[in-house]
């Protein structure tokens, strides 16, 4: 089993935001493309990953307009993708939340 791995923050930043900042799949498949082809992702993934990836918005793509009917639709083409752990489960990455503070108080 692979460990797991950093992936850009474009793209953690997209998964967690997407859904509730694009107007639609055209523009959600966009966006998604253009941070795989970013360096960052060019260097950390794997060909294959951007591929399917790419795969992925293209479904993405043909959704329409985003409400909350196509947010479990797009699930639904995520959990069809990659499986019940999603895309980040998928490329292997453990995030959590990088940009908590860990003061003590």
């Amino acid at each position: 089993m692979r460990m797991s791995r950093e992936i850009p923050d474009k793209l953690v930043y997209f998964y967690k935001t997407a859904l509730k900042d694009m107007d639609d799949g055209f523009e959600y498949a966009s966006e998604l493309n253009r941070i795989l082809n970013s360096d960052d992702c060019q260097n950390s993934l794997s060909g294959k990953e951007i591929d399917t990836l790419r795969d992925y918005a293209d479904e993405v793509k043909k959704i329409g307009e985003i409400n909350h009917y196509t947010e479990v639709k797009i699930k639904e083409l995520e959990n069809q993708w990659f499986g019940s752990r999603g895309i980040m489960g998928y490329l292997h990455a453990d995030h959590g939340s990088p940009h908590k503070s860990l003061w003590p108080f």
